[in-house]
């Protein structure tokens, strides 16, 4: 029995607890014996001793369970290294996903904005007063709302300009006429006021204004004429339409001077 017990001393610990009732199990040191120590309660102060050796085989599946063990703490650490390589891998994707989000939405929202800040330009320069300002037409717009609303709006200020150029060609050439007929009458004796069909007054020659004490005849345009003299006003207003010509004898009366006779 020498393998099985050896003489390995025995501590105060062990016959400690051997005496508090407890199996004290001793092992040594490459497993391949297991010892006990127990206290007999039949007898005083004795204890048994006894001890084995280990089979082969347990040991075998001793050896094959730590090993395993030991290749499963290993397989352990791997996944978690690769739990944490793939979750790098993943948040990598992700950002380039996200970045690639964000450069798409901002050219394309580059791509939508840019014609209405084009739009928004041209627009205030027409208002402005510059009716030469044009949105540029991009083919690639197509037919599109915004390319739609680019053509629209470049035929718009055209025709504005073209409106405007015509209006003020005809200014020009009503200024024109009226600075004529003006230069025409200024020159005649006889009192002249042009009317328009409400008989509102439009012109009036300086020996009409002299007549009626007016300073400055031009004060007088868009002035209704029965403001002036609504003996004239009656008379116009007798007159049967689609007559061309109509004369008549118009006496003027105002407080404070004689009456006066006209040939109207």
């Amino acid at each position: 029995l020498s393998f099985a017990l050896s003489l390995e001393p025995i501590t105060d610990e062990m016959l400690h607890h051997a005496r508090q009732g407890d199996v004290t199990l001793i092992i040594s040191d490459n497993d391949d014996r297991v010892r006990a120590l127990v206290q007999l309660d039949n007898f005083v102060d004795t204890y048994l001793f006894v001890g084995r050796p280990v089979e082969a085989k347990v040991l075998a599946h001793m050896d094959t369970t730590q090993q395993a063990v030991k290749e499963y703490k290993n397989l352990e650490d791997k996944r978690a290294h690769l739990q944490f390589i793939i979750s790098l891998i993943f948040i990598a994707v992700a950002l380039l996903l996200l970045l690639s989000a964000v450069w798409f939405g901002l050219n394309f929202a580059t791509r939508l904005v840019q014609p209405i800040s084009a739009l928004i330009d041209a627009a205030n320069r027409v208002r402005g007063g510059d009716l030469s300002a044009r949105v540029t037409e991009n083919a690639q717009d197509g037919d599109d709302e915004l390319g739609l609303l680019g053509r629209a709006f470049n035929r718009m200020t055209s025709q504005l300009g073209t409106q405007r150029k015509d209006l003020v060609e005809a200014n020009l050439q009503l200024d024109f006429r009226r600075r004529f007929t003006e230069t025409v009458l200024s020159g005649v004796s006889a009192g002249v006021i042009g009317l328009d069909p409400q008989f509102k007054i439009n012109v009036m020659n300086a020996s009409a204004a002299l007549f009626f004490g007016i300073i400055e005849p031009v004060a007088m345009q868009g002035t209704a004429l029965s403001e002036l003299t609504p003996e004239i006003q009656t008379m116009l207003e007798s007159i049967p339409k689609g007559t061309r010509f109509s004369e008549s004898q118009i006496e003027i009366r105002r407080p404070g001077s004689q009456a006066r006779t006209l040939l109207v």
